[in-house]
């Protein structure tokens, strides 16, 4: 029996109330969604409900949007939320029954709202887990190549920004395939869209050549040449063109910041605080690399060290503690994002207390509730600045409640697991299904699955970086440079 059957007359009626551009009725679906999906016991038709839902949430958007057109720049949407939300709790019930077109429209539309919400290098990722399923899946195809388009105007460095105009071109060009999957059949009006791309991109690059990589060195040692092709296969280069390919030109961390303005007599802080940064950030990601490849084979610290075997599968080893040792730093590296952007954009909080969970609100008597509560803060609440705002919803996979419990199984848990790490005890063990042992004070997780959180807490603050740079830039093309007793030159300093 098709999937689709048990709720076709809900799916039928979204795309005729989306057609009238019927907000009420689009908000009774939406609800009738939510307590369908809290009746249904089988997952498969769960994830039909909650990609319903999503629709429902998207047409409520894109009403939002054509009566005020500034509503894009709302940070916080509460439709544009709550489609993240449940496209996310249908990526969490997919499983190897789930139909490949439902399976490549969800992670299409959630790359797509993830993209509009800034968190574009995330919704690359999630354009191509559609295209790992159906490689010629044409809504995947054209919107990954539209983000990278505008991607490539976040960047301040010339030589990436052709090299991604290029990718986005290459991509694009997939769309004359014959052999392309249309989810509900040819959309003229989006296939429209996307040949238009293609003939601006053309357009731009008619007077370059097609550059020719060449072959870059990744290490002069089998073991250095293995570690940086992890990091290349893991995205973890600090280097936006490691989004978009793989190859070994793009493997090394060549991102800085871009040039940018201080008043007289200010110290320019922000190279030396970046260069800290990526320290910190390349530190820790050789440490989880050691930890998850076990490439530590010279000393044991371990040796002649009394420790009590207490048969838990928790066994002694350096690499164990490297882990840790990695997760915590590149955790920390939020909130030092935090300080930095604090202090950029004079925010004064105090800076004892700046956390990249506070750093976006205030504490503001509400009259709805009635007390005070956390809401955004004025200066972010509209602001047109896309990197920006991708740093605030990186934010809120960390730290939000509703975020954390549609997450990945390797995103969700990660602030619980630095918890452990930091203020109590976390031990990792070869086994899985070690939850049984856990307490308040002990928890423990298998090796494989926390390489998967480490992995991924390193490519959120390698996310966060980049979006930390691109957002300054951003913010520098706002700034007067035309007073010469407020500015002096821009400052970019020089490589060691």
């Amino acid at each position: 029996m098709d999937l689709f059957i048990k709720y076709e007359d809900i799916g039928h009626k979204i795309d005729a109330a989306s057609q009238t551009k019927d907000s009420v009725q689009l908000t009774i679906l939406a609800e009738l969604c939510r307590s369908k999906i809290a009746e249904e016991e089988e997952a498969e038709q769960q994830v039909i409900l909650y990609f319903f839902q999503a629709n429902c949430h998207s047409a409520l958007r894109k009403i939002d949007y054509e009566e005020n057109k500034s509503s894009q720049w709302n940070w916080e949407s509460e439709n544009s939320l709550k489609e993240v939300l449940s496209l996310r709790n249908a990526t969490v019930l997919c499983n190897e029954k789930t139909d490949p077109i439902l399976y490549c429209k969800i992670y299409t539309n959630l790359g797509n709202i993830l993209n509009q919400l800034g968190r574009f290098i995330e919704a690359i990722n999630c354009w191509d887990k559609a295209l790992e399923v159906i490689p010629n899946f044409a809504m995947a195809i054209g919107n990954k190549a539209n983000a990278m388009y505008f991607y490539t105007y976040c960047l301040y460095d010339p030589g990436q920004q052709l090299s991604f105009l290029f990718k986005s071109l290459e991509c694009i060009e997939l769309i004359d395939n014959k052999n392309l999957v249309w989810d509900s059949g040819l959309d003229n009006v989006a296939y429209e869209g996307f040949q238009a791309l293609k003939k601006s991109l053309e357009n731009v690059l008619k007077n370059y050549d097609t550059p020719v990589y060449q072959k870059y060195s990744l290490g002069d040692d089998k073991n250095e040449v293995a570690y940086r092709q992890w990091c290349l296969s893991n995205k973890l280069f600090l280097n936006p063109l490691n989004d978009v390919c793989l190859d070994s030109f793009v493997g090394h961390d060549v991102l800085h910041l871009p040039d940018h303005i201080y008043n007289f007599g200010e110290e320019p802080v922000y190279p030396k605080y970046y260069n800290l940064l990526k320290q910190e950030y390349v530190s820790a990601r050789y440490k989880i690399y050691q930890f998850i490849e076990g490439s530590l084979n010279s000393v044991d610290p371990f040796n002649d060290v009394l420790l009590i075997n207490n048969f838990d599968g928790a066994f002694p080893e350096i690499e164990n503690e490297e882990g840790k040792s990695g997760y915590r730093v590149a955790y920390s590296l939020f909130d030092k994002v935090a300080a930095f952007l604090n202090h950029y954009l004079m925010l004064k909080h105090d800076i004892r207390g700046v956390s990249f969970r506070q750093l976006w609100v205030e504490h503001k008597f509400c009259e709805v509730s009635g007390a005070k509560k956390y809401i955004l803060k004025d200066g972010f609440v509209e602001k047109k600045n896309w990197p920006l705002r991708g740093l605030y919803y990186v934010s809120q996979d960390i730290y939000s409640k509703d975020f954390q419990s549609t997450s990945s199984p390797d995103s969700s848990d990660l602030k619980n697991i630095r918890d452990y790490i930091e203020h109590r005890f976390l031990s990792i063990t070869y086994y899985e299904n070690q939850a049984n042992n856990d307490t308040d004070c002990n928890r423990y997780i298998s090796k494989r699955d926390f390489s998967l959180k480490a992995i991924k807490i390193l490519s959120m603050a390698r996310e966060a970086l980049i979006y930390l740079s691109l957002a300054i830039h951003e913010e520098e093309k706002h700034k007067s440079k035309d007073d010469p007793n407020e500015y002096i030159p821009s400052f970019q300093s020089q490589p060691y």
